[in-house]
């Protein structure tokens, strides 16, 4: 079980990275907003991610090899991200997201069981929404001074894609409760039909993803 130590070792680092910084995390969020970054409570689903997580690293099941390196390798992935979020390099961003959500989807593909295909069903999906946002966030504030972005029209590309999982669809519908003082009802509409009835009512995670 000594190798699963370091998955455990891993877990920590990301989560002391992801603790030290999470002011400054959410102070740029708030410096550089998108027309898509959602409210401050959507931003909750990183505890059940993170709970989900250490259930994960301390469950006593000896991990394969391949398993254990794609673990290390996400949680790399993700302080890299932190790293060039804290320092505005929009561009590294985007590319730091990509790989993490690259290894999330492996992870989902080496787990044996049904709970870990949803946790990295989950991790993955909500990581896959981050990208939307700093896609917006580089258009805005890289190649338009600040004045506009494309992230609306690039979450609708992305909603009209197929999700096969009842895991992906609520991730997506949760992104959307946290936009909905910001989608005018033309932006509803246009909205694949699945996803245009948005709860405006403090509304759980539990309602939208089976924990």
């Amino acid at each position: 079980m000594w190798d699963n130590m370091l998955m455990v070792h891993a877990y920590a680092q990301n989560l002391l990275a992801n603790a030290t910084n999470s002011r400054a995390i959410s102070d740029i969020s708030d410096q550089f907003p998108t027309s898509i970054t959602p409210s401050d409570e959507t931003f909750s689903i990183w505890g059940t991610i993170y709970y989900r997580l250490l259930l994960f690293v301390c469950a006593p099941v000896q991990r394969s090899q391949h398993v254990r390196a794609l673990f290390e390798e996400s949680c790399l992935h993700s302080q890299a991200w932190i790293h060039s979020f804290t320092r505005c390099e929009w561009l590294a961003c985007q590319g730091r997201l990509r790989a993490l959500e690259r290894t999330l989807r492996r992870l989902h593909d080496a787990s044996a069981t049904h709970d870990e295909r949803v946790l990295f069903d989950l991790y993955s999906t909500w990581v896959s929404c981050a990208s939307l946002v700093q896609d917006a966030l580089v258009t805005r504030y890289v190649h338009r001074d600040g004045q506009s972005d494309d992230g609306f029209a690039r979450l609708n590309r992305q909603l009209r894609k197929s999700h096969p999982t009842s895991t992906q669809r609520g991730v997506y519908q949760w992104l959307l409760h946290g936009l909905v003082a910001k989608l005018t009802p033309s932006q509803i509409q246009r909205l694949p039909r699945e996803y245009q009835s948005i709860r405006t009512e403090p509304t759980q995670l539990s309602f939208y993803v089976a924990m």
